[in-house]
Order: C-alpha cells, then structure tokens, then sequence
C-alpha cells in the first residue's frame, strides 16, 4: 500500500544524507523533490510548490538560512 502524503523538498549538500533520507520518505509514501544545494532549492520553489521542504542548514553555496529567509519573503 502506497499512498502518496505529500510533496517533499529534500535539500542536503551531502549526497548521502540527501539519498538516505529521500528513500526512507519515499517508502512511507511521500513524493520526493531533491536539490544538492541552497541555490537550487530556490530554483526548484520557483517552479512548483512542496508542502514541505526539509533543508539543511550548512550549505556551502546558499545557506539553510538563506533559502528559509527567501521563503517567508
């Protein structure tokens, strides 16, 4: 049974981290959106809506932060 919950933004600079952690949401039925970056979270929130985005907040490009502040603008 796999109902789809919601949309999902993944953001992690690490790779690992980032694929880790979209299966597990993916297997509990969350539709998953992954971006490497801060500068590339943006890009994909310009082009769609998530109902969620978890994002790290150490990122070499654009910071956690920095996208969360660019959000709530």
């Amino acid at each position: 049974m796999n109902l789809e919950l919601g949309s999902l933004l993944v953001v992690d600079d690490n790779e690992l981290n980032r694929d880790l952690l979209s299966r597990r949401l993916e297997r509990r039925g969350y539709q998953i959106t992954t971006a490497a970056g801060g500068a590339e979270a943006i890009e994909l929130l310009e082009k769609q809506p998530f109902d969620a985005v978890l994002l790290d907040i150490m990122m070499p490009d654009v910071s956690g932060w920095d996208v969360l502040t660019w959000i709530r603008e």
